[in-house]
This record gives C-alpha cells, sequence and structure tokens, in this order.
C-alpha cells in the first residue's frame, strides 16, 4: 500500500469519525450556530439580521446533511434538519426606521503640540587621503 493510499485511508476514518461526532452532538452544533449569529447580530445591531438568520440556517444544514452521511451514524441522532423545531422567523428591519446608532466613544484629550526642532548641520566631509595633505 502506497503512502496515498495510507494518507486516503486515513482521511477518510477522520472523515466518518467526525460524522459520528457530528450526528451525536447536532444539538450541541445547532446552538453554538445560533449563539455566534446572536453575538454577530448584537455586534452589528441587528443590520444583517435576514443575512445572519439565512447564514445560520445553511450552516444547520450543512452540518446535519455532513451527520447524516456517515456511515456508522447511531440511531439516538436522528435529529436532521428537516426533524428540527421551526424557529420563528428573524425580524425584518424597516427602512424608515433606521437601528438606533452605536455609542460614540467620548473624545480623547488634545495632545500638546511638538516644537520645531532646530535642523542638524551635516558634519564636514572626511579626508580620505592617506598623506593628510
Amino acid at each position: 500500500m502506497s503512502f496515498f493510499d495510507k494518507a486516503k485511508d486515513a482521511l477518510n476514518q477522520a472523515k466518518d469519525k467526525a460524522g459520528m461526532l457530528a450526528g451525536e452532538h447536532q444539538d450541541t452544533i445547532n446552538k453554538a450556530i445560533d449563539k455566534g449569529s446572536h453575538f454577530v447580530d448584537d455586534k452589528t445591531h441587528g443590520k444583517y439580521t435576514g443575512k445572519l438568520a439565512k447564514a445560520g440556517e445553511s450552516a444547520k444544514d450543512a452540518a446535519g446533511k455532513f451527520a447524516a452521511s456517515s456511515p456508522g451514524r447511531d440511531s439516538r441522532s436522528s435529529a436532521t434538519p428537516s426533524s428540527r423545531a421551526p424557529q420563528e422567523p428573524a425580524a425584518t428591519l424597516d427602512p424608515l426606521d433606521p437601528p438606533e446608532p452605536a455609542d460614540s466613544p467620548e473624545p480623547l484629550d488634545p495632545i500638546e503640540p511638538i516644537e520645531p526642532i532646530e535642523p542638524i548641520e551635516p558634519p564636514e566631509p572626511l579626508d580620505h587621503r592617506a598623506d593628510g595633505a
């Protein structure tokens, strides 16, 4: 068996193991995706709520498909994207009612101006003659 065959087998085993773990921990993965979406939504003050909801659902579907594709999947982990409880729709933003702006930081203390420095005179050129004349 060549090196590439061994590497391919090792990668396939790792993929199968990851798929099994994804299937066993589907609810934890979904919670992490939701938590990340809500975090980014809070930090962007709701500016991308719809896009984040769509991306979160796509990530959950991809994780579900990955878990479903693993060959040794446990029967307990039958949660697929279609069997998840439906979530409430994402809030839509009204273009006539823009979100409140973020708190602006306090102004910085003014910096004292730097006094100009007198120009430095260039040194006299060195005499590189050996005799010094």
